[in-house]
């Protein structure tokens, strides 16, 4: 057996096999162990003769453990009578030259895999080495899962998901001195997120504000918790609602992550100049035109500072009126076209009505007619025959007795006479005259129910409201002459006289001549 004797050495005094020649903590030469101490004893012989011996075995022992560590580097050997490990970082890297040949632990690891696992799903987890950076052993000794009713893993670091819930999973490698290296990897199995992306608008304004939504499938992941970010906040903000404000003008990467899942998706934001937009358009101008001229619309758009103020014109009916881009107007025929106003998305219309003015008018109406009447309209023509009537207005020399609407209808306001003309333009009508008299307003008879014999004559009387009406005048007839026949009337006085034929009952009809206003005398003949 061969023992390391250096002081300084962390194996100092560990057994070696006698085909070992250095020591494999600090690549001293090893010394044979012996079982007991032999003493010590002067040299005989002479310094140089005691030189000319050490030299060669010195150069043999260098050369010998050159030898050694040329075996190592080339077979990748670790101790005496180990295989190369398959994989190793010596015999991946050995072509470097740079890599030690002696054995490097691990010291410090991690567990690679996902943190979320589906029901019967199987994920692999593999081992991190993360110092040194250069290990030459990377042995694992044994894969755990805390909770195997949620998690199951295999000796290769297989973990399978069983039911709801989390396990911890720990894996143990091996160090240096036989010593355990471990990690741990908190792992969730659920339903995991497959996909996330994001819908809404890229491009915005600044100051404008805006919502991105997040689409996580599949629809029954356990956790769809989204979280949001701004890349640059400076540019756009985003809550954690997805809720996203531009700040100023630039680009920024906004993201939607499922943190248990690891799934990310993204999007660039891009924030522009603020457009001040249009908020209503105001046209003014004339609403009718005769037919052949021409006239212009001022559009004013609001607010003053709107960005695009260029304001479109649109005709529905070009062949009534056309209309440029600066809003002037054509009147091509009769008839009545919309005028549509456009800026920045916003629109307004304007009705304009194109007409031919008449040259001569001709006004008819009654003579007369009675106090608090109305529903006569004036018969008005003109000439020539495609002239409009619509542009027609009235005139009447005393409104307190005669008014007449822009239709034509004559509305009689008192007792007396009025004149009356039409107009439209520079053009008026011949003139006629419409006195107003009293009207008949109702009636009222005395003896409204009258006894007669068979052959015999009675009389009743009627009464015209009011009593200054200017036509007093009335009708009277028997319903059935065969029962009871009129035999006079007199219209000044009211009284009118019945004459009996046959028995039986009948009515005697009395109407007004002006307005029609009607009452009964109801007769018994016996």
């Amino acid at each position: 057996m061969k023992i390391c004797k250096n002081p300084k050495c962390n194996d100092r005094g560990t057994e070696y096999s006698d085909d070992m020649v250095f020591c494999p903590a600090c690549n001293g030469i090893l010394d044979v162990k012996y079982d007991k101490p032999i003493q010590a004893r002067k040299p005989k012989l002479k310094p140089a003769l005691l030189i000319k011996i050490l030299v060669p075995v010195v150069a043999a022992a260098l050369l010998a453990g050159a030898a050694f560590g040329i075996f190592k580097w080339v077979t990748g050997r670790g101790e005496s009578g180990t295989e190369p490990r398959v994989g190793s970082t010596s015999q991946k890297n050995s072509s470097k030259g740079d890599e030690p040949w002696w054995d490097i632990y691990p010291t410090k690891i991690s567990i690679q895999g996902p943190s979320t696992i589906g029901i019967n799903d199987t994920q692999a987890m593999t081992v991190n080495y993360i110092e040194p950076k250069d290990v030459t052993i990377e042995k694992v000794l044994s894969w755990e899962s805390s909770d195997t009713s949620v998690l199951k893993i295999d000796n290769e670091g297989k973990a399978t998901g069983q039911k709801f819930g989390t396990a911890v999973i720990t894996v143990v490698v091996e160090g240096k001195k036989k010593a355990h290296i471990t990690a741990t990897l908190s792992v969730r199995v659920a339903i995991p997120v497959a996909s996330i992306t994001i819908n809404g608008a890229t491009t915005l304004e600044q100051t404008q504000s805006d919502k991105l939504t997040a689409v996580v499938l599949p629809e029954n992941a356990t956790d769809k918790t989204v979280t949001w970010k701004s890349s640059n906040p400076t540019v756009a903000t985003i809550d954690r609602e997805g809720n996203i404000k531009a700040l100023a003008i630039g680009s920024t990467e906004i993201t939607a992550s499922v943190s248990n899942d690891d799934k990310v998706a993204a999007v660039t934001v891009t924030v522009t100049e603020q457009i001040i937009h249009v908020t209503s358009i105001l046209l003014a101008g004339p609403s009718s035109l005769v037919r052949g001229t021409t006239d212009t619309l001022t559009a004013t758009v609001s607010p003053e500072n709107a960005t695009n103020k260029s304001v479109t014109y649109i005709s529905s009916d070009s062949s009534v009126v056309q209309i440029d881009n600066n809003g002037r107007m054509t009147a091509l025929k009769n008839g009545t076209a919309t005028i549509t106003a456009k800026a920045d998305g916003i629109s307004t219309t304007k009705s304009v009505k194109v007409f031919v003015p008449p040259s001569s008018i001709t006004l008819r109406g009654p003579s007369s007619i009675g106090k608090g009447s109305h529903g006569y309209y004036l018969n008005v023509s003109v000439s020539p025959s495609d002239a409009s009537k619509e542009n027609i207005t009235y005139q009447s020399s005393n409104t307190s007795v005669i008014r007449v609407d822009n239709n034509g209808e004559v509305w009689a306001q008192g007792n007396g006479t009025a004149q009356i003309t039409a107009k439209s333009g520079g053009v008026t009508s011949n003139t006629i005259s419409i006195s107003v008299y009293a009207a008949v307003t109702g009636i009222s008879i005395d003896y409204q129910n009258l006894s007669i014999s068979d052959g015999d004559t009675d009389w009743f009387r009627v009464n015209v409201y009011p009593s200054n009406a200017s036509n007093r005048g009335f009708n009277v007839k028997s319903e059935n002459l065969l029962i009871a026949t009129v035999v006079s009337k007199d219209e000044s006085s009211g009284k009118v006289t019945i004459r009996g034929s046959n028995p039986g009952k009948t009515r005697i009809v009395v109407t007004t001549k002006d307005g029609n206003i009607v009452d009964y005398c109801y007769v018994t003949i016996y």
